[in-house]
């Protein structure tokens, strides 16, 4: 338990310090454009928390696009990793 906040926390960090927008539909996303969504960013997590994407391959966003949920995602989203 104590791992999964502490997961859940540092999550909470690196979005407050990156700041990436929430992801929209009928967004023009760039490659290596961040986006977050809240969900069940991994197996490990039993409770939904923001998770981090970066666009792999520019595109508009819709349903099927969303981080997670859509059918298609992995196919325009990555995970995301601050640039240095």
């Amino acid at each position: 338990m104590k791992r999964l906040i502490l997961m859940a926390v540092m999550t909470l960090v690196l979005a407050a310090q990156t700041n990436p927008p929430a992801w929209q539909s009928g967004h023009q996303y760039n490659v290596n454009d961040a986006a977050f969504v809240i969900g069940h960013c991994s197996e490990a997590r039993s409770a939904p928390a923001p998770c981090l994407f970066a666009a792999i391959q520019a595109h508009t966003s819709d349903s099927t696009n969303r981080p997670l949920t859509g059918q298609n995602w992995q196919t325009y989203w990555g995970p995301y990793t601050p640039q240095q």
